[in-house]
Order: C-alpha cells, then sequence, then structure tokens
C-alpha cells in the first residue's frame, strides 16, 4: 500500500504531491525593502522563510546578486523566487558577455517581469530589482506577483510592508545619507517583524554604489524594536 507521501497525482504536466497539508512549500513570509540615499541604493530584508505550520529557516538570505552592481530580493515561494533568480542571473551574464559592459538593470527587471508575467497562477513571486548602471544609473524596480513592473525611489515587499507604509511616506527622504538609510530600514523592519509573524530572524543590508558592494548585517538582539 503506498504512504500519503507517495500518493502523487499528475497536474499541469508535471507531478506534485496529492495533500498540500504534507508536503508544503517553503515561503518567504517576509519584509524586503530598498531605496534610494544620497550616493547609491540600500537594500534590507528580514531572514524568516517559513510555511503555514513551522519557521523552515531563521538566517535565510533573501538579497540575491543577479551581477555585480545588481541585487534582487525575493519574496513569496522560495524555490520560485531563487528559480526566477537564477534565470535572471544566467541571461543577464550572457548579455553582459554581448555588450562587454555592465548590463543595464531595467533589461534584469524586464525579464524578471517576464518570468513571472508569463506564468501567472503558477508563481508565488513579489520580488525587486536595484543596482546601478552606466546608462541610467541608480534604478529600483519593484515586480508584483501579477508581472506589474514599476520603476521606484523606494521600493517594499513582502507580508511585513503592509504593516511599515505610513512609516514609509513619513519618514522616508531620497537626500538619506547611507548611516541613515540604515536607520530608516533597521526600524522599519523591525517594526515589521514585531507585527508581522511571518517575518523575523536577523536583518541584512546590501549597499550598491557606482565603486561597489558592501553588506551589512543586524542581529535580533541589536533590532531598533523589541
Amino acid at each position: 500500500m503506498m504512504s500519503q507521501f507517495e500518493t502523487l497525482r499528475a497536474q499541469d504536466g508535471g507531478m506534485v504531491a496529492d495533500k498540500d497539508e504534507i508536503m508544503q512549500r517553503q515561503t518567504d513570509g517576509t519584509t524586503i525593502l530598498s531605496l534610494k540615499y544620497k550616493g547609491g541604493i540600500l537594500l534590507g530584508a528580514d531572514s524568516r522563510s517559513a510555511n503555514d505550520m513551522y519557521v523552515g529557516d531563521r538566517v535565510s538570505d533573501k538579497l540575491e546578486p543577479i551581477h555585480n552592481r545588481i541585487y534582487c530580493q525575493r519574496s513569496g515561494t522560495s524555490s520560485h523566487t531563487q528559480t526566477i533568480a537564477k534565470y535572471v542571473r544566467y541571461y543577464v551574464d550572457v548579455q553582459a558577455q554581448d555588450l562587454q559592459s555592465p548590463p543595464p538593470v531595467e533589461s534584469a527587471a524586464a525579464l524578471m517581469r517576464e518570468i513571472i508575467y508569463s506564468n501567472a497562477g503558477r508563481l508565488s513571486a513579489s520580488m525587486i530589482c536595484s543596482g546601478w548602471d552606466p546608462y541610467k544609473g541608480y534604478q529600483i524596480y519593484s515586480v508584483n506577483q501579477t508581472g506589474f513592473k514599476k520603476e521606484e525611489e523606494c521600493a517594499m515587499s513582502g507580508s511585513g510592508s503592509v504593516f511599515i507604509m505610513g512609516y514609509k511616506d513619513a519618514n522616508y527622504r531620497p537626500d538619506f545619507t547611507l548611516e541613515e538609510a540604515q536607520a530608516f530600514i533597521k526600524t522599519a523592519i523591525s517594526l515589521a517583524c514585531y507585527r508581522d509573524g511571518s517575518s523575523g530572524g536577523v536583518i541584512r543590508m546590501v549597499s550598491i554604489t557606482e565603486a561597489g558592494v558592501e553588506r551589512f548585517f543586524v542581529p535580533y538582539n541589536d533590532f531598533a524594536i523589541k
């Protein structure tokens, strides 16, 4: 007799588990935030990956490198967003070799949008693509689950982002220094983690400038809100 884990059914041309409650996809119930500051872009994210029943990873890294000056931030089902990032990274690398120069950030975002839009209803992915290129400078693009792409000065997504929209509207300024931007993201994600049960862990940040990329780490003990 087959076990419940071995019971499979054909769907959409593939094989999937028969019971979602048995084989649950791990998701990024998350808070991701990207903003422009004076002289660069700062990305931030919490680190909790979970499903409906348990936290699968307390320290996942949702700041995914695409190219030397391009990063994406992942929100949605982990396997979906990681695969999207892998495909975008491959095509952007091919484009960079063809151009013999840095690839456009907008091109990476457009690829992300095309993948999500072409698989509407089958992928759970809301992502942010940020970076610098010599053509348009610093850029931030949000791509939601429907494939809608929008360029923004400050973008956020994930289950925790709904709790900090007002904080962003009241406190964000495009002329932040790096230190002010770090303090803003630290407080925003701390607030989101305090209210959103799917966000938590630690805070990771990435600063992207024309000169390079730098990472920062905020442990839970240093959260702005306890």
